[in-house]
């Protein structure tokens, strides 16, 4: 959980870390960098099976040994730094972006005309959305997870009646 919050009111002698999910492409590094830029002191990966790609293994021991000796050499805390927090992950255009992506590569497309996100279940911290691609008339589901207020996940699934039509079209 790496929010604002948690930053700002944790326990001294805790150490923040950010949970990710591995994956065997560049995005798993674009996701380190952003929870490492809001705070979180650490990161745990989680894999499936494992890293199976050589290269993104080499790339993974060379970006944890930057950090290593980037934070032994500047002892600043990226962690301290206060700031605004937009709670509204519709105005996360990094967050949209990888949800645009996710939903253009689960339905191999290229481009996405989407219909406005349409709120259709909400509970404790988690809001439900959904949305249509125009284009295909596949529809997506989108959940927010939220703590503290603020976003701390996401995932997309397909709708998957909307899906099969679009397949056997």
């Amino acid at each position: 959980d790496c929010t604002i919050e948690n930053v700002r009111d944790k326990n001294p002698m805790t150490t923040l870390y950010c949970g990710l999910t591995a994956s065997n492409d560049a995005e798993m590094f674009r996701r380190m960098d952003a929870a490492l830029n809001n705070g979180a002191e650490g990161i745990a990966i989680f894999t499936v099976n494992h890293l199976l790609s050589l290269e993104v293994r080499t790339q993974f021991k060379a970006y944890a040994d930057s950090l290593r000796a980037l934070r032994a050499t500047s002892g600043l805390n990226p962690a301290a730094i206060n700031r605004e927090v937009n709670i509204n992950p519709f105005d996360n255009t990094a967050i949209m972006a990888l949800i645009s992506e996710r939903m253009s590569t689960t339905i191999n497309v290229a481009t996405l005309n989407l219909s406005e996100y349409k709120l259709v279940d909400e509970y404790g911290t988690t809001k439900c959305y959904q949305v249509t691609d125009q284009n295909s008339q596949v529809t997506f589901n989108v959940t927010f997870y939220f703590y503290g207020g603020i976003i701390s996940g996401w995932n997309v699934e397909l709708e998957m009646i909307s899906y099969e039509n679009y397949q056997n079209r």
